[in-house]
């Protein structure tokens, strides 16, 4: 049994060195806080550890951990931790339950989250109620903010010319359908401010990498290689994207020469482990390559391109054929309106026989993707599964 002391320490050290804690202490932890005699100091310890967790790119874990913490606690700021940690790993929809499970909490702070993750998603109506709402907060900070996306979704497409260079930059971003290539690019052309003209394209190719656009994506990445940027940190994850665009690409010696001298942290630590794994898997090196790939096939969810390598990885080698399966089914659990998670799971369902899970998925892609692009999905898989393009 800890006492309020040993809870007060272990709790203050694991949230003062995120990254520097093994990750073989965290899962003791978690089972040193299950333990009856420390119920009263259970909720804080895993919302620690879960915090640790993703400081160190256990990204699955930590959303498993917090989720289940938050929904026991009914604790609307561990629900905005989750939806936080949503936005940032690029999935709006799933931010925007987590805030308002928060809100039901009655956590006033998640307001603005929702606002974010509504503009997010593109619900326009819904998002610029959200942020008139925000204008009734006691929190006068917010109140600028609330102001300025109130603007952007008062503003006519014609009259864009009157918006600042951020403004225009928001405006692209929340504004502008990630199929209407033709309306943003005339729209960010319009802005003078390097930075944010570089940062609205690379926001824009992700947007497009996220729905398995590649060509659209290298198409838009290319605009931003000729723009001189002072901005070291926005050089810097722009070059982080290049380096997905080559693993994706399987170019593995410009893969190996970008990654240079590169830092990757805790959240990157994903990626560094699979492009290490794409150098590393002719090397020999079987039993490193394998614990990689295993790795990746169930860290981060929201990094489909490691999730699905690793999963690849997992079929080929494991004799169990619903080990596979399974680890796709644990990921989209998680990041359910993943396109390139849908669309795996769409496959592998139909090649085991699981028609209706197909076709219940398939319909669920349809509503994600352009018509063109679940036309073209539909095409290049015709002979894997036997389903109806509703």
């Amino acid at each position: 049994m800890l006492t309020v002391y040993e809870a007060t320490l272990l709790n203050n050290y694991i949230l003062n060195h995120f990254e520097k804690i093994d990750t073989a202490i965290l899962r003791s932890l978690v089972t040193l806080s299950r333990l009856p005699a420390n119920k009263y100091f259970k909720a804080s310890l895993l919302d620690a550890v879960a915090q640790s967790y993703y400081a160190h790119g256990e990204i699955q874990k930590a959303f498993n951990l917090l989720s289940e913490n938050a929904f026991l606690e009914k604790s609307g700021k561990m629900y905005t931790t989750l939806g936080l940690w949503a936005l940032e790993q690029g999935n709006a929809e799933i931010a925007l339950a987590e805030f308002n499970f928060a809100l039901d909490q009655n956590f006033e702070a998640a307001q603005l989250g929702k606002a974010l993750a509504l503009s997010e998603l593109g619900s326009e109506a819904e998002a610029k109620l959200a942020w008139q709402e925000l204008l009734k907060s006691k929190d006068t900070t917010f109140h600028v903010v609330a102001n300025s996306f109130i603007k952007i979704y008062s503003t006519e497409n014609n009259n864009t010319h009157q918006l600042s260079n951020r403004q225009k930059y928001q405006y692209s971003h929340f504004r502008i359908a990630p199929a209407d290539t033709t309306a943003f690019i005339k729209l960010v052309n319009t802005i003078d401010d390097t930075e944010l003209k570089a940062r609205a394209i690379l926001d824009r190719s992700k947007k497009l990498w996220k729905l398995d656009e590649p060509q659209a994506t290298a198409n838009m990445i290319a605009r931003v290689h000729d723009l001189r940027l002072r901005d070291k940190m926005l050089y810097t994850e722009i070059v982080y994207f290049n380096l997905t665009l080559l693993a994706a690409l399987q170019d593995l010696p410009s893969l190996r020469q970008q990654m240079g001298n590169l830092t990757f942290n805790g959240l990157e630590k994903t990626n560094k482990i699979y492009y290490n794994a794409l150098l590393t898997i002719l090397s020999g090196k079987k039993e490193e390559v394998k614990n990689s790939y295993e790795w990746l096939s169930q860290s981060n969810p929201f990094n489909e391109d490691a999730t699905l390598a690793g999963i690849k990885y997992v079929k080929v080698n494991a004799s169990d054929k619903l080990r596979a399966f399974n680890l796709i089914v644990n990921a989209i659990s998680i990041n359910p309106v993943s396109v390139k998670l849908l669309k795996a799971y769409i496959i592998e369902s139909a090649n085991l026989g699981f028609d209706e899970y197909a076709q219940e998925s398939l319909d669920k892609l349809k509503s994600l993707i352009s018509p063109s692009s679940f036309s073209l999905f539909i095409h290049e898989n015709s002979k894997n599964f036997k389903v109806i393009p509703n």
